[in-house]
């Protein structure tokens, strides 16, 4: 396998601070005041995405900070439980970079509770206390990864002027190629992937902005956390390097320190042609993780997020995409559809064994004209409109209107 170093990819970062530290001294980073004026993100779906700190580089009186995130959540600047705060979830890392001509010494965190001082520094460099709340070495450049939930309001970090005793410690890592995204699913989690595309489309965003499903010709996968920036009906071409991890709907693409769009080629206003067939013929292990199309079948609800597909004999689950950790763009309430005839479009997902099979919607729209019952205009609170065509209105107008189910004449 072939190597990728770290330090190639810390050198922009370290001409965009200051060079003119002399001696020691103490670096304060003060999450719970803020007292670098970051972007601050809350459980809201609106604002959740603002604290995203993956990819992103932070700095102050000659220290550098670089973030990664976790293969399940960001690693964030975060506003939560009455304070803000610095969040790490398992696999989430911290880089620490002294400019030129400096190195860290000491690194101490104050955890916001006692339990949430979960961390180890990579490559045995320098020493961490028992309680893991300080660190000592004389490093030019320190990797820490998070064990568990790591909730920090205050990180000290302590440079000085580097000597003969100073190291650069070596981050080289192995790495393994992928020509698809089938050739991706292959891979074994937890590795550093460089990620070939060819014509890869962005088929769903997620409600939070933390993510997008992505497809080739191949197969499917989930861009989770990487910090790339991208729109739906976007198409990929080019490389990129990530982790492997697998998640449902489909294998995540993760992020790594590596992982930047200065390789990708982004042509905007793409599409992706679902594959199309029956219930018995798309529903196989040569979908698994591919969006596919469903026409003239039955939906029916049994709860907010949950329905099911039939067509004949045969049966589908549907599970919504109400929630903030999915990649698909249905929102509607499930629970009241039935649809007896209707198009469906989703991903296919399947467990490990590929002896269950889910599909999570990018839309459902009702053919049939069932299930609907004309009301008064007057009498309905308008979330959801559509017109006979599905095409989703901003407002009721003229005729007949679809609202939250069901049928609506504006006179």
């Amino acid at each position: 396998m072939k190597k990728l170093s770290t330090l190639f990819f810390m050198l922009s970062a370290l001409l965009m601070l200051p060079q003119t530290v002399i001696g020691q001294e103490v670096v304060e980073f003060d999450f719970l005041n803020n007292n670098l004026n970051l972007a601050i993100g809350s459980g809201n779906a609106e604002n959740m995405n603002d604290g995203n700190l993956g990819g992103k580089y932070i700095g102050s009186n000659g220290v550098v900070l670089s973030f990664v995130n976790s293969s399940t959540m960001p690693t964030r600047y975060y506003f939560n439980a009455g304070k803000n705060q610095l969040q790490l979830i398992k696999g989430g890392q911290v880089r620490f970079t002294a400019t030129e001509g400096k190195a860290i010494t000491k690194i101490e965190i104050t955890p916001v509770a006692a339990t949430n001082n979960k961390w180890d520094v990579d490559n045995g460099v320098g020493t961490l206390s028992e309680d893991k709340l300080t660190w000592e070495g004389n490093v030019t450049t320190v990797r820490f990864t998070a064990t568990g939930a790591l909730y920090l309001t205050k990180i000290l970090v302590t440079i000085a002027d580097k000597n003969e005793a100073t190291v650069t410690p070596d981050y080289t890592e192995e790495f393994v190629e992928a020509s698809s995204l089938a050739e991706f699913s292959a891979v074994e989690n937890g590795k550093l992937v460089k990620l070939n595309l060819n014509n890869a489309v962005i088929t769903s965003g997620m409600v939070n902005g933390w993510g997008y499903y992505v497809q080739d010709a191949t197969a499917g996968a989930h861009f989770y956390c990487t910090g790339l920036d991208f729109e739906v009906n976007d198409a990929l071409s080019g490389f990129v390097f990530v982790r492997k991890d697998f998640n449902q709907p489909g294998p995540r693409i993760a992020m790594s320190e590596f992982t930047n769009a200065l390789a990708l080629n982004v042509t905007h206003g793409a599409s992706y042609t679902p594959v199309e067939g029956s219930l018995a013929e798309l529903v196989t292990a040569a979908n698994i993780n591919r969006v596919i199309k469903l026409t003239g079948v039955a939906v029916k609800g049994s709860a907010e997020t949950e329905a099911t597909i039939t067509s004949g004999d045969q049966t589908l689950a549907l599970s919504n995409g109400k929630t903030n950790y999915a990649p698909y763009v249905y929102q509607e309430d499930l629970t009241n559809v039935d649809y007896a005839k209707a198009t469906v479009t989703g991903i296919l997902w399947s467990n490990t064994a590929g002896t269950t099979f889910k599909l999570y919607p990018l839309s459902v729209t009702n053919e049939s004209g069932t299930g609907i019952t004309e009301v008064e205009s007057g009498k309905v609170k308008v979330e959801n409109c559509y017109n006979l065509q599905g095409v989703r209105l901003n407002q009721l107008q003229r005729g007949i209107n679809i609202v939250n189910g069901r049928k609506v004449v504006i006179k």
